[in-house]
Formats: C-alpha cells, sequence, structure tokens
C-alpha cells in the first residue's frame, strides 16, 4: 500500500502476476485501517466491509490481434519509410524476440530488411493489460527501401515479439505470416543491365559462343524478332571497322534475369573479317 496526498494505492502484484480472468473480486477495508494523517482521536477510521461498497469483476483476456495495417495490406505506391501496426491490446515487447523481416518477393535474388525489437517505436502501450484503447508499433525501414521502386515486399512479424500481459502464451501475437501483409513501393523501373558477361572492358579467349546480360529487373520478351549485332574490330592501329551482323538468336534464363546472345553462327564470319 502507498498513501500519496489524499489518495490510498493498493498492490496486488505480490499475491500474482495477474488477477484471475472470470472471476468478481471485492475490496474490503477493516475499520481504522486508514485515519486522517494527524492521528487525532477525534477523527475516526476508515475502514468498509461491505462487499457491495467496491466490486469488481475480470474477463477473460483475448488473444492479441491487429487492428490496422499501415499502409495497408496489399496497398500499391507505397512510398513511406514506416510502416505501422495497430494492436487490440497492450503488449510486452519481447527484448530478445526475433527480428521483423521486410522481404523483397519482386528480385530474383531475394533483399530481406531484418528490424530487431531493439529499433522498434511503441506509442499508446499501458504498463499493463487494459481492455480499452490500443497499441500502435512503428517500423521504421532504412533508406534503400525507397531506392527500388515499383517493389513487392512481404512483412513477416515473429510469433514471439508480442507478449500477453495474461501471462498466458495462448493470448500472445501469433504473428504474421510470409504473404499475408503485401505491399508494392512507388513506381517501376526499367530494366537495366546489371552485368555483363564477359564483362565490360575484359579480355577473354576468342572460343566463346555467347554473350549474357544480367539485369537489374525481372524481364520478359515482348518480340519473337532476331537480333542484329554490330561487332568493332579494333586490332589494327591504323583503323577501325565496324560490321553488323543479323540473325543473332536470343533467349531469356528460366529465372527471368538474364538474356543470351547466341554469336557461335557469326564466329567463323568475324574470323574471316580479320584476316582478311
Amino acid at each position: 500500500m502507498t498513501i500519496i496526498s489524499n489518495s490510498v494505492y493498493f498492490s496486488i502484484v505480490a499475491r500474482a502476476a495477474s488477477l484471475d480472468v472470470n472471476s468478481i473480486y471485492e475490496m474490503r477495508i477493516p475499520s481504522n485501517f486508514i485515519k486522517n494523517e494527524n492521528n487525532l482521536a477525534s477523527f475516526p477510521g476508515f475502514g468498509f466491509t461491505q462487499p457491495t461498497t467496491w466490486r469488481f469483476g475480470t474477463a477473460t483476456v483475448p488473444q492479441i490481434s491487429v487492428n490496422t495495417f499501415i499502409p495497408a495490406r496489399n496497398t500499391s505506391n507505397v512510398n513511406t519509410l514506416t510502416l505501422s501496426v495497430e494492436f487490440s491490446q497492450n503488449f510486452i515487447l519481447n527484448a530478445s524476440g526475433n527480428s521483423i523481416s521486410v522481404i523483397d518477393k519482386s528480385s530474383i535474388i531475394s533483399n530481406t530488411f531484418s528490424i530487431p525489437p531493439a529499433n522498434l517505436i511503441v506509442r499508446n502501450n499501458l504498463t499493463n493489460y487494459h481492455s480499452e484503447g490500443s497499441s500502435i508499433v512503428d517500423i521504421v525501414l532504412p533508406g534503400l527501401f525507397l531506392q527500388a521502386p515499383g517493389k513487392l515486399y512481404s512483412i513477416v512479424i515473429p510469433s514471439n515479439l508480442f507478449k500477453s500481459f495474461s501471462n498466458n502464451s495462448l493470448n500472445d501475437y501469433p504473428g504474421l505470416a510470409d504473404g499475408d501483409w503485401q505491399i508494392t513501393t512507388t513506381g517501376a523501373l526499367t530494366p537495366n543491365p546489371a552485368t555483363y558477361s564477359p564483362s565490360n572492358g575484359s579480355t577473354v579467349f576468342p572460343n566463346i559462343t555467347d554473350l549474357s546480360l544480367n539485369f537489374s529487373e525481372r524481364i520478359q520478351r515482348v518480340s519473337s524478332s532476331l537480333l542484329s549485332i554490330t561487332i568493332t574490330d579494333l586490332s589494327f592501329s591504323v583503323f577501325t571497322t565496324s560490321t553488323q551482323y543479323n540473325s543473332i538468336s536470343a533467349s531469356i534464363t528460366s529465372n527471368n534475369s538474364s538474356m543470351i546472345f547466341d554469336i557461335a553462327s557469326v564466329k567463323y564470319l568475324i574470323y574471316l573479317y580479320i584476316f582478311f
């Protein structure tokens, strides 16, 4: 019990971590338990023993759930670095819990942003269970998130991160699986070459049969026409010449990330051109 000015605070922590659910509680205070701070005999003490004076009930603590996702599920043109989740009730943030993952679902090589518990911003969270109101968690992403326009991201929340004040694991937030909350960043990028094979400026043996371009985005072929390729001969120091070869076949790899140019059919022509 703590007395502050004209208020009395009773702590029940010593009894149990939380009260029993679906129960009725009655508060009874013995007569003369509390008196005026001057403790004068002329001031009678205070107490009450009638069960109806102070009575309250407890409800079943529900499982933590999500009221709102910000941005909402399947939102396009997202251009913010802060994602927010509004939970149905207060919670205990497990500091040793797993990180929240923001997974790039549109890239060939999956890029995942990991947000540990220490980097989460919690708002409106009380220090105990309260059935009214809600708590909000802000997930602040690194700046690289917006440097990849037109990307589809999936937010995954582990099951051991938001714990219930009821001390019952069945009431903890069950987590969010891959695909349950997906958003797309603003705009889509034009595919640009990310790497070349052979690499730009490199020197290779002349027995290669194909050239390849690896793109920054997934690609698809929109024309079935054969391609042309121009080869410039730099073997002469006095002059250079360029020759265009038509009907070059090109194919896209199975993971839609690279285009392969077949130059085997023009190699003989190249050699003749050089020796003449």
